[in-house]
């Protein structure tokens, strides 16, 4: 592991394809390369390359702890951007994990976080999307229901 510890920094992330191949996750992996001190909510479990080359980002999966070790994903729009607005985050980063036949072809959290005024969507590329937060996204502006 020696020699490869020596140059494993250089070129870490030139290709994200080859390593977590995922439509529209590598054009996301490639803006988060350069970030530093950045705090990223995220529906991905791929996660390992919003850290940034530096790895100077704090990356979280958007959820609700519970008893025992549970973690369970928001249900509602609500419930989405009231775990966002507490995380304090930056920006952003929605995807789906799988694309699967039938299914949707983006993620519910990705419309509930575009439709506050408080996002601004910087980057999308099929199923994935980079939200920059200028605010809090504001549960009480869902509309109700899980949408």
């Amino acid at each position: 592991g020696y020699f490869a510890q020596r140059s494993y920094l250089e070129q870490r992330y030139e290709n994200p394809a080859a390593v977590l191949p995922n439509p529209g996750l590598d054009s996301v992996f490639l803006w988060a390369r350069n970030l530093e001190d950045a705090r990223i909510a995220t529906t991905t479990t791929r996660q390992y390359p919003l850290y940034g080359t530096a790895l100077s980002n704090h990356v979280q999966f958007v959820g609700t702890e519970e008893p025992s070790g549970g973690f369970v994903a928001p249900e509602t729009c609500e419930e989405w951007r009231a775990a966002v607005d507490e995380g304090d985050y930056d920006y952003v980063v929605t995807a789906l994990d799988r694309i699967e036949e039938g299914g949707p072809s983006r993620p519910r959290e990705a419309l509930w976080t575009e439709t506050s005024p408080n996002a601004e969507r910087i980057l999308r590329d099929g199923p994935a999307s980079v939200f920059e937060l200028t605010g809090p996204l504001d549960p009480a502006k869902c509309g109700g229901g899980r949408r």
